[in-house]
């Protein structure tokens, strides 16, 4: 009888001595004539080949620096770095907190995402298969996806009214539209200074910040026209106009989110974020020249007495959900559609080296520039609010000071609307790849119209804060409950021996000792995160205002324990497989 490549027990008896581990022994080689073995070998050795199963996803013609160029541009997006603009006003607290989320959380947990997209290639809502009764993640996970890609619409459609605005009234924000007008919300007369008149106000020293402007030794109340015209157009996120920028921003990237399948696509995104990095280095390298080459006059770092709804801001950390490539599964599908070789050690290194160089860079970028505008001004410029864009006053203010001042600004928010545009597109590829992935009865064009009549109501019933609020709900949620399920339900033991069955080496200790700390350090910045918003909601009264701001976070929760039940109902009740869940 034929077993296992062998005709009878005779020749697995005197095979037996050949086969070693996969390796031919030094015995059989002294006894065995290499012509006779190969003899022995073709006419009783059975070899079958690996069967491959086709898999129905399309390659993305893109390379690790085009793909890195994205992640940079995804992690160091403005609608994630000026939620809290503590890098301009706590340089050292910000990156101290930044490291420490790279060491213990971004870099171990980065090698996990980039082994599961070699790993489990097609399954890009991994969680729900690896533990079956945790199925409603999937759905908070598209919902945190949804929330995200709305947030980076949010950020573009400014970006774009700048745009439209700066080429139609030749940069409206460097000159006051009136001399005085009368702020109805404040209940006070305020006066409006261009840059350099407004320095003239602080020559005496008499003249100080409150609130959310400066106030001389006459009682005026005044601001400078960069901060003043930032102040006024983000209540176009209440108007008409930024649901028609809305509606123009998503319908693009809608009709060209199958771009992302060609070269063309991702080389644009590369030489655009390249150039953006490169306006940024040469405005660092000219701010580090004017720092010590004409001695400019440095404002001591002695800001307004910090609140302490400000300070439970900063601890709050919400740069920490800046790094998560959780909902939509960018690094997954990326990494797995990729047409190199897949190395997670190799591959998540490279990839937050690249982040954290970017990220650090540009926040001790816009520190300087901060500091450079200060000086210029001869007064400190305070910016602590919920949500403070401050990047889009400070560089027409630094822009200002140059020589076609104007022209450059209009050049960089127009670089950065395209580069902004681009990640959009991506990141909703990557949403509806999940999607269509995941139900294979879905359509692409039936999601597409899903999620485009969705945004549409979200966008028409909710403010900017409510939507802000919700992104860092879900995501908070999505990717606390990704930690756990990966490294305590699955549990760690498992997944390090899925890498070593992988592989065939298992990982190093030092990687295990990383991955063991993920859960118990990101579980407690989670903590820390939603106490700081729930106190800061409470204390600011915010809850007076719409009392969803406190609650909306337990929205999140509720199709992880819906998917609970359901698992539960079907695999006991229905399939009587208890040993599954």
């Amino acid at each position: 009888m034929e077993e296992m490549g062998y005709i009878d027990a005779d020749d697995r008896k005197n095979a037996s001595s050949q086969w070693q581990l996969g390796a031919t022994s030094s015995l059989s080689i002294d006894s065995v004539s290499s012509r006779q073995m190969n003899q022995h070998l073709s006419h009783h050795l059975h070899l079958y080949q690996k069967r491959e199963i086709l898999s129905q996803r399309r390659n993305i013609p893109t390379s690790m620096h085009e793909r890195l160029s994205y992640y940079r541009t995804y992690v160091s997006s403005p609608n994630k770095t000026q939620i809290i603009c503590m890098q301009h006003v706590e340089f050292n607290r910000f990156l101290w907190y930044y490291i420490f989320n790279v060491f213990f959380k971004s870099l171990p947990h980065s090698f996990v995402y980039i082994f599961l997209a070699s790993y489990a290639a097609d399954e890009h809502l991994f969680l729900s298969k690896m533990v079956p009764i945790m199925q409603g993640c999937k759905f908070t996970f598209l919902v945190a996806g949804f929330f995200d890609l709305v947030g980076f619409i949010d950020t573009a459609i400014l970006l774009l009214d700048y745009v439209v605005c700066g080429l139609l009234y030749k940069n409206p924000w460097n000159r006051c539209k009136a001399a005085s007008y009368f702020n109805i919300h404040r209940n006070v007369t305020m006066y409006c200074y261009n840059m350099y008149d407004f320095a003239k106000k602080f020559e005496n020293g008499t003249a100080h910040f409150q609130a959310f402007a400066y106030i001389d030794e006459n009682e005026e109340v005044f601001q400078v026209a960069q901060v003043e015209y930032y102040r006024h157009r983000i209540r176009i996120w209440a108007t008409p106009l930024s649901l028609f920028y809305f509606g123009v921003i998503w319908i693009l990237a809608a009709m060209m989110h199958r771009q992302v399948y060609k070269k063309c696509f991702w080389k644009i995104l590369n030489t655009l974020q390249w150039i953006v990095n490169t306006v940024d280095l040469i405005s660092f390298v000219h701010l580090t020249l004017a720092y010590f080459q004409e001695r400019l006059e440095d404002i001591p770092a002695t800001p307004m007495p910090v609140d302490d709804l400000t300070n439970t801001l900063w601890k709050a950390d919400i740069d920490l959900l800046a790094e998560s490539t959780t909902a939509p599964p960018l690094v997954h599908i990326l990494t797995a559609r990729s047409i190199q070789e897949i190395e997670p050690s190799r591959d998540s290194a490279i990839m937050i080296t690249s982040n954290a160089i970017c990220f650090i860079f540009r926040g001790l970028l816009t520190y300087r520039i901060k500091r450079y505008i200060e000086s210029e001004v001869k007064a400190p410029i305070y910016q602590t609010d919920f949500n403070q864009h401050s990047w889009f006053y400070f560089w027409p203010m630094y822009f200002y000071t140059l020589s076609l001042g104007d022209l450059y600004t209009i050049a960089f928010f127009s670089f950065n609307l395209i580069m902004e545009f681009l990640s959009i597109t991506v990141t909703f590829f990557c949403l509806v790849e999940t999607i269509v992935c995941e139900w294979k009865w879905a359509r692409r064009w039936l999601v597409t119209l899903a999620l485009t009549a969705t945004a549409a109501v979200v966008m028409s019933t909710t403010s900017l804060h409510n939507r802000l609020l919700y992104y860092i709900y879900s995501k908070l949620i999505a990717t606390l409950a990704e930690v756990l399920i990966l490294y305590c339900m699955y549990p760690l033991g498992r997944l390090v021996d899925d890498v070593t069955f992988h592989y065939g080496i298992p990982p190093t200790r030092l990687r295990i000792l990383s991955l063991s700390f993920v859960p118990i350090f990101y579980t407690i910045k989670c903590y820390t995160m939603m106490d700081a918003l729930i106190e800061v909601i409470v204390k600011a009264k915010f809850v007076d205002k719409d009392k969803s701001y406190k609650w909306t976070w337990s929205l999140m929760l509720v199709p992880i324990v819906l998917g609970i039940f359901y698992t539960i109902y079907v695999y006991i009740f229905k399939l009587k497989k208890v040993h599954n869940l």
